[in-house]
């Protein structure tokens, strides 16, 4: 329980989207634990899906499977830690825009930006899809164009 408490400031976004708070709370954890920080907040049987057409891209299930691959592709892209920009609730999941950062502060240009769909249950991250643009996340969840 102690990861889900609030800290001075927001609260807003708790009350008013609970299952997007929850996942970026997920984030900071990853930026401050690393990915044991990560692990904390996914499910046993998480599913991370890669960006489609992305080299190599697949389903990987399980908590470590997943954590590892989100592993390999921050270090493969020279990513350190993780913004969210954007996050939202969508029917039943959260919409997540991200931009991979390098080492060194927000002063860094972000090495990738992507877009996510996050699906909580129970307390715990069930699924991961991850896109490279923001169109092809909000198709997927049936709120794009």
């Amino acid at each position: 329980m102690a990861r889900l408490r609030a800290e001075p400031g927001e609260p807003a976004l708790a009350v008013s989207d609970p299952d997007a708070w929850f996942v970026t709370k997920a984030f900071d954890a990853w930026n401050t634990a690393g990915t044991a920080g990560a692990a904390a907040w996914c499910s046993r049987w998480v599913v991370l899906e890669d960006p489609p057409g992305w080299p190599g891209a697949a389903h990987w299930r399980g908590r470590e499977a997943a954590i590892e691959r989100l592993d390999e592709v921050t270090t493969g892209l020279g990513g350190h830690w993780a913004e969210v920009t954007d996050a939202r609730s969508v029917g039943d999941e959260v919409l997540v825009g991200m931009e991979l950062r390098p080492a060194g502060g927000s002063r860094g240009i972000p090495v990738r930006a992507f877009h996510l769909i996050v699906e909580v249950q129970q307390g715990e991250i069930t699924r991961l899809r991850v896109y490279l643009g923001a169109d092809e996340a909000l198709a997927a969840v049936g709120a794009g164009a």
